[in-house]
């Protein structure tokens, strides 16, 4: 199990705070004139890209569409429908986390009447077999003792999904993270268990999940945390980064190669505020990269143009361009490729 330094319990680095700030507005790969609103995405063992969105066709809607390059830039194509068709009545989903287990997407949805997304009727966990020319998908339905605001979502070394719950503290539940195990995978049967109980100081809203070498990073309301994942449950949650600004909050993350991991830092209140006037006021809306052997805040990129990540990739194959990253935005839409 690896040991971690005493000094990653100490977040608040501000002798550290001169560090490098970089500028960038991001390239645009998918307008948000074709995908209005882009959640979890990710990239496959085979190199293409899947991301959680709502198309601007209504027809459409939300669903689990993967970018494909085309002769003039790059397309979508709808692998998972969101509208569901269960007895005589239509249904239709808002996806929100996706993961992959090299083999399987994994995407979480709230299943709502077809024409009332304030009323939400149960859950649903989609499981994604991506073909060449279509996917094979298999849907468990949660019980209401199991419905909560899933998000953020990563696969175990044991083969389990990981599932945070973005309204920890204020669905009854007082759980931060799930644990998902399959139990039958012919007929695509699960088992949902509690797994990170939440902390009233630090679970405001879960979010991101990465697991890599059985330790799980984690963001949730204003900080990043770094969790040891044992056979008998989670370690205590150690802070790696926690934001000083009053507005902002953490949303997403990724591991990058080289032993850093990015964050997603986004002015929530200004966010709002845009939502509900409509009004384009820009915030600060920046991420953050954090060195894993240091545990040391290394730099900052701030986004130019107001665009509030929602969810970053890694690119390792050759679909966009080779090292760079890809994020997306539930507020703004699209799917943009940044440079760390």
């Amino acid at each position: 199990m690896r040991q971690l330094p005493l000094s990653s319990i100490f977040p608040f680095r501000f002798f550290n705070w001169g560090l490098f700030i970089d500028y960038d507005k991001g390239a645009e790969l998918i307008s948000s004139d074709v995908l209005v609103h882009t959640e979890n995405a990710v990239f496959t063992a085979d190199g293409r890209y899947f991301v959680a969105a709502e198309h601007s066709d209504p027809n459409l809607g939300w669903g689990i569409y993967e970018v494909l390059q085309t002769a003039t830039g790059y397309g979508v194509k709808q692998v998972a429908a969101g509208i569901l068709e269960v007895g005589s009545t239509s249904h239709r989903c808002w996806f929100d986390g996706l993961t992959t287990d090299g083999k399987y997407l994994y995407a979480t949805a709230a299943v709502h009447p077809k024409d009332d997304f304030t009323k939400t009727d149960y859950g649903a966990l989609f499981r994604i077999l991506p073909r060449e020319d279509t996917a094979d998908v298999s849907i468990v339905h949660y019980n209401q003792n199991q419905l909560h605001n899933y998000n953020g979502m990563a696969v175990g070394s044991n083969g389990c999904i990981y599932m945070s719950n973005h309204n920890a503290l204020y669905d009854g539940s007082g759980v931060s993270v799930y644990q998902v195990a399959v139990t039958d995978q012919d007929n695509f049967k699960v088992q949902i268990t509690p797994w990170l109980l939440a902390n009233p100081l630090r679970d405001q809203f879960p979010n991101g999940i990465q697991i890599r070498d059985d330790m799980m990073y984690y963001v949730s309301g204003k900080g990043l945390y770094i969790i040891s994942m044992t056979p008998s449950g989670p370690g205590v949650p150690i802070p790696l980064y926690v934001t000083y600004l009053v507005n902002n909050l953490l949303d997403d993350l990724v591991i990058l190669p080289d032993n850093r991991v990015a964050v997603a830092e986004i002015d929530a209140a200004t966010v709002m505020t845009t939502v509900i006037t409509g009004l384009p006021v820009v915030g600060i809306n920046q991420i953050v990269i954090v060195d894993l052997g240091s545990f040391f805040l290394q730099k900052k990129i701030v986004l130019t143009s107001p665009y509030t990540v929602s969810s970053l990739a890694y690119e390792e194959g050759t679909l966009f361009e080779p090292g760079k990253t890809v994020v997306t935005s539930w507020f703004h839409g699209g799917v943009r490729q940044l440079g760390f």
